[in-house]
């Protein structure tokens, strides 16, 4: 009996693509967000309330990064070293109301007004 109802039931992930309602892939596809925002450390609760606001993704990844006071191509220019963070929000957003150009807008705005 098992090995019958094995064979009849979709056991990869081909399978479960091809039943899959196509409006059910597409609002993943809309509602999918693959973003890394690099912000100032001082900054960082107001740009984690930002994302919970416009994505209501978690977890975040932060991975913290040391930009030196040097020269090069990438630089800061205030002459101190300084702390970011790196937020990652990666998944698919939980907002029944998520609009991807939007909310991402929003998201990018708010890392721009704080330098990062």
């Amino acid at each position: 009996l098992f090995r019958n109802h094995g064979r009849t039931s979709p056991g990869d992930n081909f399978s479960f693509k091809a039943v899959t309602p196509s409006l059910l892939n597409s609002r993943r596809q809309q509602s999918h967000i693959h973003q890394d925002l690099l912000v100032p450390m001082e900054h960082l609760q107001e740009i984690m309330e930002v994302c919970d606001r416009e994505t209501k993704i978690y977890p975040l990844w932060l991975c913290p990064y040391n930009q030196p006071s040097c020269p090069g191509m990438v630089r800061q220019r205030s002459g101190r070293n300084v702390l970011f963070v790196n937020v990652g929000v990666y998944g698919i957003a939980s907002r029944s109301d998520f609009d991807a150009k939007v909310n991402i807008s929003r998201l990018e705005e708010a890392v721009r007004s704080v330098n990062g």
